[in-house]
């Protein structure tokens, strides 16, 4: 008897921690359920405000492609200026492509000599402008971005998005050796005795 009653006070025991256990348990689920919900807000939150960033800097650049097209006075350090902005939109769009705020068509990544400053640097006579390791180096950066910029695209394509985010964090690194590599070129342009450049003011 005496064991029975140990044994059954041990039960008594155990049916208390499991009963207190399952009350924890639902506290936890509780808990992750409203942090599950508190994320599906933030994320509906981050998902609208980069709908509206995207369609703000997709209206920005058209006006700034426009203006650009139309003005035939633009100096050749004015258009060193563009491409840095172009290249920087165009890993923003790789970024848009992957957060599914548009639609990019791979033929516009996998081309570098077909953008604006691709054109440039293929059009260049210059000797002190082509013979320089700054021309070299800018060429090679900037297919640098386009390569891992197709390759992000690619990857999403593919549903792979851990790869394709992986290639867009590469393509950006490309694109911040690319921007210190530009302002060198700038140098090398000036050399030529081409300093002329519209003055920007910033209030």
């Amino acid at each position: 008897n005496e064991r029975i009653q140990t044994i059954s006070t041990a039960i008594d025991m155990i049916h208390n921690e499991i009963s207190n256990q399952s009350a924890l348990t639902q506290n936890f689920v509780a808990s992750i359920d409203s942090i599950a919900d508190s994320y599906e807000l933030l994320n509906d939150g981050c998902v609208g405000t980069g709908e509206h960033l995207y369609k703000i800097s997709r209206n920005v650049d058209q006006v700034r492609t426009d203006m650009a097209r139309q003005n035939s006075n633009l100096s050749t350090l004015d258009w060193i200026t563009i491409f840095e902005v172009d290249h920087l939109i165009f890993t923003w769009r790789v970024y848009n492509n992957l957060a599914g705020y548009e639609k990019l068509q791979i033929i516009q990544l996998n081309n570098p000599k077909g953008c604006k400053l691709g054109k440039w640097l293929n059009s260049q006579t210059d000797p002190k402008i082509i013979n320089s390791p700054i021309y070299r180096q800018i060429m090679a950066e900037h297919e640098e971005i386009h390569k891992h910029s197709t390759a992000s695209w690619t990857a999403n394509d593919q549903g792979d998005r851990q790869s394709a985010l992986r290639y867009f964090n590469l393509a950006y690194d490309a694109y911040k050796k690319f921007l210190v590599t530009l302002q060198k070129l700038r140098v090398v342009i000036k050399s030529t005795g081409d300093t002329l450049e519209t003055d920007i003011s910033r209030k």
